[in-house]
């Protein structure tokens, strides 16, 4: 992350840049558990990409701080398997390796 932080800084030319990685997480929602392939993504991530959400909001800057309180985004794909698309999982909380995240 600290190296995103500098390659952000210093970015010259570009008009801005994202990071990502991938990762295997805990999920826990309603009572049931399972495993889930997910990106950590930086806060400008679907900004750069010009990606609007759904459903709900994507992150931003502003979820990127330590002060925040921690945010999950679903995949359409995620929200339909898990929630049968459930428009009320927005403002409902989510335990992503035993962390509480709220969807956005």
């Amino acid at each position: 992350y600290q190296t995103f932080v500098r390659l952000r800084e210093q970015r010259g030319e570009c008009s801005d840049i994202a990071a990502f990685g991938f990762l295997a997480l805990n999920v826990n929602a309603d009572g049931l558990a399972d495993v889930a392939m997910a990106q950590a993504v930086s806060g400008n991530y679907y900004q750069v990409l010009s990606v609007p959400a759904f459903l709900g909001r994507t992150i931003t800057d502003a979820d990127d701080t330590l002060a925040a309180s921690p945010v999950a985004v679903l995949s359409h794909r995620y929200w339909q398997k898990r929630f049968g698309g459930n428009r009320e999982v927005v403002g409902k909380q989510i335990n992503l390796n035993n962390v509480a995240f709220t969807i956005a």
